[in-house]
């Protein structure tokens, strides 16, 4: 399964671009400060995908923070490279 880094996936076009690549099989990591977005967004996310896809927790990954904090990019970088 091929993984997509999706920035801002709590937005309108990040959140229906994770919807449209999750139901093609894509592992999608979002990464999101949440300050022009909502957390709702995420969530319904997962309502819709709940339905189509049995193993969503290994499809769907969220990591709250700013792209420019270095810190924070390491983090989810071995973070996923560890799932």
């Amino acid at each position: 399964m091929q993984t997509i880094l999706v920035t801002g996936g709590a937005g309108f076009i990040g959140s229906h671009t994770c919807l449209v690549l999750i139901e093609n099989n894509f592992r999608v990591i979002i990464i999101d400060s949440f300050v022009n977005s909502s957390k709702k967004s995420i969530d319904n996310i997962k309502n819709i995908l709940a339905r189509k896809i049995k193993d969503l927790e290994k499809k769907l990954y969220v990591y709250e923070g700013d792209l420019r904090d270095e810190e924070f990019l390491d983090e989810v970088f071995s973070d996923c490279y560890q799932k």
